[in-house]
């Protein structure tokens, strides 16, 4: 049965495992925020910024250091000119409507979603301030010296500005303007007698620098759009890689918990707990309380209510629910107000144990694939857990019902036979008349105190049959050493085992949990610490158990404190385990030192019906 459960486990699994890649494929892995932001549109403004500064200072020193064809006075107010035209322009490139158009020209589907009203008007405001600037640079090289004038190199501003903010077709657009402008204001100045072609060929040098720089601006643009959408995509999948080992660590949590609940209301308290986390809302577990159906009584359990917008009556919903499930159906949904619930049945080999719901807002025609496959995925366990408990229930009860049949076969055959001549030969004897002394009642007095001895050595002899502990065997402690020396042998290191007390001070729920948190340690020290030495230290009495598991591992430097949940999944589980218990977990390590785990349970005779059996 076990290699059964084993199975259907991981099938739930690999399907949730299959569903998560699914998802977030289609979603473009955009599904989940990046970690990581970085700012594309700040570093092209800071580009810029540095592009034009250069160019500021390239143009304008050489525009001062040229022979003086104009007085020095006129040239410094054209270079503060220049400069204050700079700054103006900077400042408007800066402006909000025009960095979001840098987003705009990202491949793919990194586009940030403007409104199309914003998008066009952003859209013309740059592309007016790209054509005041072209015309501002063809009047600036007009009075410094036409396509000589150092200033022509200014223009390549505005053209880079193009290739950052706008489409390929308008970059090129604004070189062909600023040279069909430049060239033809210059070709008729007045001052040249040439003619047109003439002024193009004596300044094709120029055209050529202009063309091949636009190319590599544009060539560089784009590739820094792709690496910028590469960082993007980095921080996204680093993102979507930390939210799945966030859910892969919950399912881990998940099963371990319901590994070690195997009463229904610490089990209800499981499946909410890890439903609301799967699905980061409100959610809820509804379990009948009697898994054979004849109980009327459930058992509820709401987690993170205080997420819902509007009050819900979560029993009122989900037993409306329960009465009216059809056969085969997998997942339902039940509006309320503007909300909606999303309800997954528990359900095993046909069989209807309860329902799990989780919130969702706003309401849907159709389900959250993320959290109906979560759900799905945890009503599947519950469903394989609570038909364990059923079955294991029915065959307790059968074992017991063979159990007490054997007994009453062995006393009818014996015990009741002896009892039976004991009463036929005593009704004998008080029928005579003889005196006690009268020697054939003596022999029917000893042979009556024969009878009654056998019947007390028979009966000893079932009762002790019954208990090994009569028998004078420790079940747990020689399973526990030869686990432990399986261990050592397939490890090739030594494990000691010392154990002092009677395992019958433990109760075997007790007992299953301190086989698990000895599995657990001991797994860690091999696996983590790297150890050749385990020494397990076990002490049963009544009032106190005591189990110390030391290593000579190499440590780690212990940071959590109480089974935290930084302290990694095994020590989590190991403090879930002792928890149940009333019990008390301590690590020591240090690493170097090696690592001590010390588990102390101070109640170990309170009933079973207190401590539901958590293993």
């Amino acid at each position: 049965m076990s290699i059964f459960t084993s199975g259907r486990i991981s099938t739930l699994i690999k399907r949730w495992k299959e569903f998560y890649k699914l998802d977030i494929y289609l979603h473009g892995g955009n599904k989940f925020k990046p970690a990581i932001e970085i700012d594309h549109a700040n570093n092209i403004r800071r580009f810029l910024l540095f592009i034009r500064c250069i160019l500021f200072i390239i143009t304008s020193t050489f525009y001062l250091a040229a022979p003086p064809y104009s007085p020095v006075i006129v040239k410094l107010q054209v270079v503060l000119t220049t400069l204050v035209a700079t700054i103006l322009a900077q400042n408007l490139y800066d402006s909000w409507d025009i960095k979001t158009l840098y987003h705009k020209m990202m491949p793919q589907s990194l586009e940030t979603s403007l409104d199309k009203d914003q998008d066009s008007h952003s859209f013309i405001l740059l592309l007016g301030l790209i054509i005041l600037e072209v015309c501002g640079a063809v009047v600036l090289i007009l009075p410094t010296g036409g396509l000589d004038s150092p200033f022509i190199w200014y223009a390549l501003n505005p053209i880079i500005a193009a290739v950052v903010y706008l489409p390929t077709l308008y970059c090129w657009g604004t070189v062909v303007l600023f040279l069909t402008t430049a060239i033809t204001v210059n070709a008729i100045y007045p001052g040249y007698d040439g003619s047109l072609f003439s002024f193009i060929y004596q300044h094709k040098s120029i055209l050529l620098v202009f063309l091949i720089t636009t190319s590599l601006a544009s060539l560089a643009s784009s590739l820094n759009k792709y690496l910028a959408q590469a960082y993007t995509w980095l921080a996204i999948a680093h993102e979507t890689t930390e939210k799945s080992l966030e859910h892969i660590s919950s399912l881990y949590q998940a099963l371990e918990a319901f590994s070690t609940r195997e009463d229904k209301t610490q089990l209800v308290d499981v499946l909410a707990t890890y439903s609301s986390k799967l699905c980061n809302t409100s959610a809820a577990c509804f379990l009948k309380e009697d898994l054979e159906g004849r109980d009327e009584h459930s058992i509820l359990r709401v987690v993170n209510q205080e997420d819902c917008i509007n009050e819900i009556n979560w029993e009122k919903e989900l037993m409306s629910i329960w009465y009216r499930l059809k056969p085969f159906e997998e997942v339902m949904l039940q509006n309320i107000g503007h909300e909606q619930l999303i309800i997954v049945p528990i359900i095993a080999h046909g069989e209807y144990f309860g329902l799990l719901a989780c919130l969702q807002f706003p309401a849907l025609k159709k389900p959250d694939e993320g959290k109906k496959q979560s759900l799905i995925f945890l009503a599947g366990i519950a469903g394989i857990i609570l038909e364990r408990l059923k079955t294991d229930e029915l065959w307790g009860r059968l074992l017991v019902s063979e159990e007490q049949s054997r007994i009453a076969n062995e006393i009818h055959d014996g015990v009741a036979q002896y009892l039976f001549s004991m009463v036929c030969a005593l009704d004998m004897i008080s029928k005579e008349q003889a005196s006690l002394q009268d020697e054939r009642i003596q022999q029917k007095l000893k042979l009556l105190g024969k009878t009654a001895n056998q019947a007390s050595v028979e009966l000893r002899a079932s009762i002790y049959e019954l208990s090994p502990y009569k028998r004078g065997e420790s079940i747990f402690v020689d399973n526990l050493a030869s686990y432990l020396d399986d261990l050592g042998r397939l490890n090739n290191i030594q494990v000691d085992l010392e154990a002092e007390g009677s395992e019958e001070a433990l109760s075997p729920a007790l007992r299953k949990g301190l086989y698990r948190i000895v599995r657990e340690a001991c797994s860690n020290a091999i696996r983590h610490g790297k150890c050749n030495s385990i020494k397990v230290e076990l002490s049963m009495y009544p009032n106190q158990c005591i189990l110390q598991i030391n290593d000579n591992g190499c440590g780690y430097k212990w940071e959590a404190e109480g089974g935290g949940s930084n302290s990694g999944l095994g020590n989590w589980n190991m403090y879930q385990l002792v928890t149940c218990f009333n019990g008390e977990l301590q690590t020591f390590s240090e690493p170097g030192k090696g690592t001590v785990i010390r588990c102390t349970i101070p109640k170990l005779n309170i009933n079973e019906k207190q401590i539901k059996e958590t293993v």
